[in-house]
């Protein structure tokens, strides 16, 4: 990280890559469109998606996806892009450093987001189970995610969604659960999925 903040490039004028892709925190860019670019001015391109960048090389005839680190596939991964002249000042370690810090660049998405468990009578008061359970509603406190739930209570299908300040489940038909209620009713036979979404996009429809 050092060297990404403090070491410029031999651009004209040279500049360090925070300058442009402005970090800690931040998604890797300033977001300023760049005007000496040929043929076109570019946007400063974040940092954030680097390491899924890294699953497409030019240098195989197989890839598994993408178009690397340029628009046009011409420059696939990091390495390749520090091989480029702007960088030539660098030495081989700091681009070393300067690769091992994009490719962990904070995505800006919590780990949380996406994650799933499936709660059923045969699994519910498992200790996995409870953890995750436990975990999901931590983060959506956190603000980090917004917890959703589906599935069936009492036999019917409902949507849920975690209210963080009160600790309850609010469901579709405005109904309030608490998570001992839930889990009574999944032990009595009924299956519900939590799955943590992108804050702000909960919905218990």
């Amino acid at each position: 990280m050092t060297d990404y903040n403090t070491i410029a490039g031999t651009g004209q004028p040279p500049r360090t890559c925070n300058s442009c892709h402005a970090a800690n925190p931040g998604p890797g860019s300033d977001r300023l469109i760049l005007g000496w670019f040929q043929p076109q001015p570019l946007k400063d391109a974040e940092l954030r998606n680097v390491y899924q960048k890294q699953l497409y090389t030019k240098h195989s005839t197989q890839s598994i996806d993408g178009f690397g680190m340029e628009h046009d596939g011409n420059i696939s991964t990091a390495n390749d892009l520090l091989r480029q002249s702007t960088f030539s000042g660098y030495t081989s370690q700091q681009k070393t450093d300067i690769i091992s810090y994009v490719v962990c660049f904070d995505t800006g998405t919590a780990p949380a987001v996406g994650y799933t468990i499936t709660l059923r009578a045969a699994n519910v008061n498992g200790s996995g189970e409870q953890s995750d359970w436990a975990t999901l509603q931590s983060q959506a406190s956190a603000a980090n995610i917004d917890l959703i739930a589906r599935g069936t209570i009492l036999g019917k299908v409902h949507g849920l969604l975690y209210q963080p300040s009160k600790a309850n489940y609010i469901s579709d038909n405005n109904a309030v659960y608490t998570q001992a209620q839930l889990q009574g009713d999944i032990l009595a036979g009924d299956t519900l999925s939590f799955m943590g979404v992108y804050p702000g996009t909960g919905a218990t429809k």
